[in-house]
């Protein structure tokens, strides 16, 4: 777990904010985010999630003296793993993935003994729409920072997403509304998370003019929206990076893909494994035989002893969402269970630099 550091990551940017509101942490918040809204105490908080926009990406497209890189105080790590479903549910909660039990983009549910597409509350790599109440609600429901400063302070957070909450329909829209909020008389606290890079990474490449075309128009219009505010405290950053990646597909090996319960869970670079009873041992050695160089091989027992999900007292629903293994990517290997579903020219997940280091920028802008 090189690049993934729990006492420095993207959890504690939440309980910074939890913290500099008078709330109860629930984990570890960030000394120097701490500082800067000790030291300011600014009228407007903002955090700003760009998707998917890894510290190397941003590193390799922007000149030093770009906004975003200019700004730039400190690198910090994601959570494990390193995927949105986890990651953006961390820094809304201030909770460890294990803390939450969003394990990943797909989560095994025990009691349906089904593999879930979490966002989309569809059974993994199908169309069908699991009937009755929304599992992820009912059985990873959470309280966000934005219900507890809420019902908690005087001060409003507002939640911005082309998805739910305040919905825009462009980055300049989401802008736009995030000037008109911090002009209101009301001490405010936003969130606003945009969709790209990561969107169009994945369809284009870690390379494409698509991809630094996006990159460059986020630093420009980000530069221009902190220009235009006042008594403001601006923190941006990302939930993870991504990795330029190749398949493997499982049923391409009979004789591994006989050791398999069902689908795999998590992710394709985190994948969970699920092993029938009489294989525990076979698969493991026949796994390492083939991909050793390309996953690290955790068994259940180890994922919990190594807190690999993260610190902390852990989901109710924790154990019952592990399989017998999750294989972690270490290069740019992916698994995919059979040849179906989406693929993608770059992921995220595993346990890279790319993947798992992310930028942490901060701008005051006083009223002085």
């Amino acid at each position: 777990m090189e690049y993934i550091d729990y006492l420095n990551c993207i959890v504690g940017i939440p309980n910074s904010i939890l913290k500099h509101y008078g709330l109860k942490e629930f984990n570890n918040s960030l000394k120097m985010l701490d500082e800067h809204l000790k030291n300011n105490n600014p009228k407007n908080i903002i955090l700003i999630i760009c998707d998917g926009m890894g510290y190397d990406f941003l590193e390799n497209n922007l000149n030093k003296k770009d906004f975003l890189r200019k700004n730039l105080k400190s690198i910090i790590s994601s959570v494990f793993p390193s995927t949105t479903a986890s990651a953006t549910t961390s820094i809304i909660t201030g909770l460890y993935p294990n803390q939450h039990c969003w394990l990943g983009w797909d989560n095994y549910i025990k009691p349906l003994n089904k593999v879930v597409t979490m966002f989309l509350n569809k059974e993994k790599d199908t169309n069908n729409y699991i009937a009755g109440e929304n599992i992820c609600h009912k059985y990873f429901g959470y309280k966000t920072i934005f219900d507890l400063i809420n019902s908690n302070t005087k001060v409003k957070a507002t939640y911005l997403s082309p998805f739910d909450g305040i919905k825009y329909k462009s980055f300049d829209d989401m802008c736009n509304k995030i000037k008109k909020i911090c002009n209101n008389e009301k001490q405010n606290f936003i969130y606003a998370y945009y969709e790209n890079p990561d969107s169009i990474i994945h369809k284009t490449g870690l390379e494409s003019k698509e991809a630094k075309r996006n990159l460059k128009i986020i630093n420009q219009k980000l530069e221009k929206l902190v220009n235009e505010l006042n008594n403001t405290l601006i923190i941006i950053t990302a939930d993870h990076g991504l990795i330029k990646n190749e398949y493997i597909y499982l049923e391409d090996y009979d004789d591994i893909f006989n050791c398999l319960k069902h689908n795999t869970s998590i992710d394709s670079r985190a994948s969970m494994i699920f092993v029938k009873a009489n294989c525990i041992n076979k698969f493991k050695e026949l796994f390492l035989k083939n991909f050793e160089k390309d996953f690290l091989l955790f068994s259940k027992k180890e994922i919990i002893d190594k807190k690999i999900f993260g610190l902390g007292q852990n989901h109710k629903m924790f154990n019952s969402c592990l399989g017998d293994y999750i294989a972690v990517g270490i290069k740019n290997k992916a698994i995919k269970y059979k040849r179906n579903g989406p693929e993608l020219k770059a992921t995220h997940s595993g346990l890279t630099k790319s993947e798992c280091l992310v930028p942490l920028i901060i701008i005051n802008k006083n009223s002085k």
